[in-house]
């Protein structure tokens, strides 16, 4: 999976999450919200908590969000966070 394929997932998956899309086998978790999904998705990649995103995206997404190599997921969801932070200022 490259950088930009794991962003656009990380983008998606909130609001997927949010409006409560479910898979057959395992589910990911739910949020009242597109905002509640996003900061627990970013708290998750905040603290590298890489059992909390399988949690959230449910398990039967981690070949999706997580590559296998622990260097390259950091360096993904560090571009993602600065992604999110550059588009989430308050203006």
């Amino acid at each position: 999976m490259t950088t930009h394929e794991l962003r656009c997932w990380l983008r998606r998956g909130p609001l997927a999450l949010a409006v409560g899309l479910t898979s057959a086998s395992a589910e990911p978790m739910t949020f009242d919200s597109p905002e509640a999904a996003a900061a627990a998705v970013v708290e998750a990649l905040e603290a590298r908590d890489r059992e909390g995103l399988v949690a959230i995206f449910g398990p039967e997404n981690e070949d999706v969000i997580l590559t296998g190599d622990p260097v390259q997921d950091r360096a993904a969801w560090g571009e993602f966070l600065l992604d999110f932070r550059t588009l989430n200022l308050i203006s």
